[in-house]
């Protein structure tokens, strides 16, 4: 029978992955999602979201996530003039800053559907804030004149 410290630097590096995996891919599903940016029409683009695993696997549930417009490709200036939930697909559960972050909730089969308005010539960033503080960015989603 060993003592505490026959605890090997491998069986800690099992266990220590092991609760990393436990806290950021069980707990925290969402990570990625894939963006189709649509075209523009009336000053208004729509984008679709499919929210995805950190893996990249498509999500087939409902998850609350934070969605935010951003005027920089870092995310860090939150700006358009209208912003919200489309067609039906996702739910707005709640404007957190006038016109730029929504609380939202997706489809049982994790997409959402979401519309931008900007009058004028503009390059914006839809940002998702997923559950475990993980952002991303998408491409860039062009205005024209």
């Amino acid at each position: 029978m060993g003592s505490e410290f026959d605890y090997t630097f491998e069986e800690r590096d099992r266990d220590v992955n092991a609760g990393l995996y436990q806290r950021f891919f069980l707990e925290n599903p969402a990570g990625e999602a894939e963006f189709t940016i649509g075209v523009e029409a009336a000053n208004k683009i729509i984008v679709a979201l499919q929210l995805q695993d950190i893996g990249g696997v498509a999500l087939e549930e409902t998850l609350g996530i934070e969605v935010f417009v951003a005027s920089d490709a870092l995310g860090t200036v939150a700006a358009a003039d209208a912003f919200a939930v489309e067609s039906g697909l996702g739910q707005e559960l709640a404007v957190l800053t006038a016109a730029s972050v929504l609380s939202v909730l997706s489809e049982a089969d994790g997409t959402l559907s979401l519309g931008i308005t900007k009058s004028g010539a503009a390059s914006l960033w839809l940002g998702i804030k997923f559950p475990g503080g993980r952002a991303i960015l998408s491409e860039e989603i062009v205005f024209a004149a």
